[in-house]
């Protein structure tokens, strides 16, 4: 018999409740009509408008550059956890500290999609990075439910430093902080950076307030020493050297700025009601810390004790009293204490609470009210959702009884979160609750291999056996990642998965720390759990009405709309696009809205499209084309907690994975038995047709030519500029004249080479044309509210071989050095004209297509093949079981004895989702013999 999809049960498990004469019993018809068009008003809204869950399985936790991020998504419908065919499209994009996107990417998606991201030295530097994925339908719902995965991105130079630290924080007499201990660079090979002299900068919000010369001892050691201001938060050392430098984090631990919440169950406390009490300690770094204390009442009587169960996170039973002020005195790991109050206390009103016992079969759901409102004969809703769709729904009433007792069967819910809102008769919320629901459904997936022990260079051969929780064979599609443990701390990547994703993390706001924890299954986690949702709330699936504010992607589309000068829509224009590689030229006509859409294109690396219109006169002048753009959502900082430089406090099997990488990268160039040819330097002059450049087109210090715009995408002029013209600097600086009768001069504004920088976009000076008085802060946006799609290039001068030319023509003072920055647009015009009329560049972000994992196949004999050094031993997306619930997978060991990791992820397609993990043993000859 075929499968029901889930959904199917979840509505269908409406009605029992509103049907149930032990709970309609006193309650008016009208009442319980209304709540039943409330429910089907409400589904239909969810199915609609149905959201989506994702979740990206990557090959591996973290890398080097050069590598290649390969990933396997999976986009699921939120009401049944079935592929999603809504969006076609996949968003992502790759995001340092600070919120800026260094990298988007594109890809095809129909429920399920694959692909690699390569980490390109030329755009990415090591450090730490988030990797964030979407579909644009998923920005109509809360952010939280985006991908995040924080992922760090390891250098391999050889000359690349390695820092351990052991860093001392104490307050000293006069309020400042003492700052001591020791800092330890040393190379990729483990070679100390002997004798060095550094500098040392203490960095907070990106403000200097500390800094200091020093020099390494033999053993590439830095004594520390110093002080700092006691309110300071968290701050970096950068130790810096000629052409180097690296971060790390100096973490202090100020319990003055530690946060700690309060949270009652249900959002009140009310007197005279027993009330589930929840709180959670975070850190100034974002993560949770282990905290104790007492709770005592105005007159310093203790009345509850309390005590961190799981990353600072616990509850506690309080009864409170009428117009009593309650204090939580908190206690710290290092024995400091801090008061913090109470939310105050309510004399009226209402409060749910829910007893999920892991072993329960039921949810034991609790409804008060104060006395006062129970003699009001006001009558509440309580509606229970699961993944947006309504699960349970009643009327309650409170006019015999102001405590109502109910208990609700977890089958009337599938695996995940279970929202429970108390709300009155118009809709408006009272007070809500959330728990979660583990039914132990998830698949079953076991890996076996065809031996138990294998040499280096032997073919492994695994076998993926899947079944449902009742042992029935599965019928699914999967993914499978083998790494190497000497080179990849598969822990560091356990902490989530498909299930964490999908069924917890996914549905909280805030950042979630080892979310795999609570699915441990014993007393400890599942109350874990408990806090956690007491503490981090519900906010994914809040309604949405018809207006939807970002449509579902369903293919790679060019549109836009055409209109004429007073922004009024131009109906039955033609519209060209053209593009010179690959050659292609598509036209149509504008609907009555001035709409106009393209689709169908062949795979493009590098999209530029020209787009032309003219009116039914075959005029372009008075039309204008404005293409559907729309920005990158904003970083939902909450959900992120930055890990430290992958460089800091590294252990042998980070090193082990960089050495590696540089290993291979070296032998990749000097293969055995070939010749090295000597570099060839290409002196051909960059040339941007149309520039004005005082010297002659290509005649500049840097020249950002047409060709290097073309893969810049939606940068700005500035991100151009500041991103690789790398003397450039936003800084005072003070001139001082060698004539003493002229005084020195400080120069707040823009810096190249040191020198103060002059814009010129096509041979008019910008200050020129902005209205006075001007800033700084006027320039800068004026350069990053300009995109690299309008420009054909950008020379910058700062010799005086290439300045003097603009110091003579812009009446520069001899004793004055600049730096000219010459921009040419494409259309001309200077610095106040936009784009030629009737025409368009656009830049689309390309859509990109998955690439075949290598896997090496060894044969008798081959002496010319290079050390195999991978961290990523086998990568397969695509891992489809049969009727039987069986896939069969092979690859060949590297060449080094080791222990391999192997995860499988995945779908039944039909609602569930499995995730599992084994180990394979790679051992050498000899060991092999012993073990016989």
């Amino acid at each position: 018999m075929k499968k029901r999809p889930l959904y199917f049960t979840i509505l269908f498990g409406i009605f029992l409740p509103l049907c149930c004469p032990s709970i309609l019993c006193g309650q008016t018809a009208a009442l319980s009509e209304k709540l039943f068009q409330y429910t089907q008003h409400s589904d239909s809204l969810a199915n609609k408008y149905a959201g989506e869950n994702l979740y990206l399985q990557l090959d591996k936790p973290y890398y080097t550059i050069g590598d290649t991020i390969w990933f396997k998504a999976y986009l699921l419908s939120v009401p049944s956890h079935l592929f999603s065919g809504r969006s076609g499209l996949l968003h992502i994009d790759l995001m340092n500290p600070g919120g800026e996107i260094i990298k988007q990417w594109l890809y095809p998606i129909s429920g399920a999609g694959w692909g690699n991201l390569a980490l390109d030295e030329k755009d990415i530097k090591p450090g730490n990075y988030l990797l964030r994925a979407y579909t644009n339908w998923m920005r109509n719902f809360s952010y939280y439910g985006f991908y995040y995965k924080n992922i760090w991105v390891m250098g391999t130079s050889q000359n690349a430093w390695l820092v351990n630290s052991d860093i001392n924080v104490s307050t000293i007499i006069d309020g400042r902080r003492k700052i001591s201990g020791t800092v330890s660079l040393t190379t990729m090979n483990k070679t100390p950076v002997a004798d060095s002299v550094l500098r040392l900068e203490v960095t907070t919000d990106k403000k200097l307030i500390y800094h200091q010369v020093a020099q390494t001892d033999k053993n590439g050691s830095i004594d520390l020493d110093f002080n700092l201001p006691l309110k300071i938060g968290n701050c970096s050392i950068t130790i810096k050297s000629s052409g180097q430098d690296v971060s790390v984090p100096l973490i202090i631990s100020n319990t003055d700025q530690a946060d700690v919440q309060f949270l009652p169950e249900g959002g009140d406390l009310l007197a005279g009601i027993n009330t589930r009490v929840g709180f959670k300690a975070i850190a100034q770094d974002g993560k949770g810390i282990n905290v104790s204390g007492i709770v005592v009442d105005h007159t310093g009587k203790t009345i509850a004790s309390f005590k961190s169960l799981h990353n600072g996170m616990g509850s506690f039973i309080l009864l409170p009293q009428p117009n009593e002020v309650y204090k939580a005195q908190v206690i710290f790991s290092n024995g400091k204490t801090k008061d913090y109050n109470l939310p105050s206390v309510k004399a009226s009103g209402t409060a749910i609470s829910v007893d999920n016992g892991m072993e329960d079969h039921s949810l034991k759901v609790t409804v008060s009210a104060t006395d006062d409102f129970g003699r009001t004969d006001d009558n509440c809703f309580l509606v229970t959702r699961s993944r947006g769709i309504i699960c349970y729904a009643a009327v309650v009433s409170f006019t015999k009884n102001n405590k109502i007792h109910i208990a609700i069967p977890k089958s009337a819910f599938p695996t995940g979160i279970a929202h429970f809102l108390l709300m009155d008769t118009d809709g408006h919320p009272l007070n809500e609750r959330i728990a979660f629901i583990d039914h132990h459904d998830d698949l079953h997936i076991k890996i076996s291999s065809d031996r138990s022990v294998y040499e280096p260079k032997d073919s492994v051969k695994l076998n993926i056996n899947v079944t449902d929780h009742n042992g029935v064979p599965v019928h699914g599609d999967f993914s499978l990642a083998v790494t190497d443990d000497a080179q990849v701390k598969i822990d560091s990547g356990s902490l989530q998965n498909i299930l964490t994703i999908v069924l917890l993390t996914s549905d909280l706001k805030g950042y979630v720390e080892d979310p795999s924890y609570y699915f441990q299954g014993n007393t400890d986690s599942w109350q874990a759990l408990d806090n956690l949702l007491l503490t981090q709330g519900w906010v994914k699936y809040e309604m949405i009405d018809n207006k939807v504010a970002y449509p579902a992607e369903t293919e790679y589309t060019v549109s836009g709309t055409v209109d004429n000068f007073v922004n009024k829509p131009v109906k039955g224009t033609d519209v060209t696009l053209l593009s010179k590689s690959p050659v292609i030229l598509m036209d149509t006509l504008t609907d009555s809205e001035g709409r106009f859409s393209f689709d169908r294109f062949p795979k493009i690396d590098t999209p530029v499209f020209v787009l032309k219109t003219v009116n039914k006169k075959g005029r372009s002048w008075n039309v204008n084309i404005r293409m559907d753009e729309t920005s990158p959502p904003a970083l939902e900082r909450s959900k992120i907690c930055w890990s430290p430089p992958c460089y800091w406090n590294v252990d042998s099997t980070l090193v082990r994975n960089m050495q590696n990488k540089t290993a291979y990268n070296n032998q990749f160039y000097n293969i055995p038995g070939g010749h090295a040819l000597k570099g060839v330097v290409i002196k051909a002059k960059k040339l941007i047709n149309g520039s004005q450049n005082l010297n002659g087109p290509g005649n500049a210090d840097i020249i950002l030519d047409e060709h290097f715009m073309e893969h810049q995408g939606k940068k700005s002029w500035w991100d151009m500029i500041e991103g690789n013209v790398k003397s450039f600097a936003d800084s005072y600086r003070t001139i001082f004249s060698h004539d003493p009768s002229i005084p020195s001069y400080t120069y707040e504004w823009f810096f190249v080479d040191g020198k103060p920088a002059i814009f010129i976009v096509d041979g008019v000076r910008l200050t020129d044309v902005l209205p006075p008085p001007i800033k700084p802060v006027d320039v800068k946006f004026y350069l990053q509210s300009h995109n690299a799609e309008d420009i054909k290039g950008i020379e910058v001068m700062y010799s005086g071989k290439y300045s003097l030319q603009y110091a003579t023509r812009f009446d520069m003072q001899p004793f004055f050095a600049f730096t000219f920055v010459e921009i040419t647009t494409r259309s001309g015009h200077g610095p106040l004209v936009g784009n030629t009329p009737g025409m368009y560049l656009f830049k689309p972000i390309p859509l990109s297509w998955p690439k075949q994992f290598y896997k090496p196949k060894y044969e008798v004999n081959d002496t010319t093949r290079l050390v195999d050094l991978r961290a990523t031993i086998d990568w397969e997306p695509n891992v489809i079981t049969d009727s039987l619930g069986r896939a069969k997978m092979s690859f060949y060991a590297a060449e080094k004895p080791s222990t391999y990791t192997v995860i499988v992820e995945g779908t039944d397609m039909q609602g569930n989702l499995g995730f599992s993990r084994r180990k394979i043993a790679v051992v050498a000859k000899k060991e092999e013999a012993k073990s016989k």
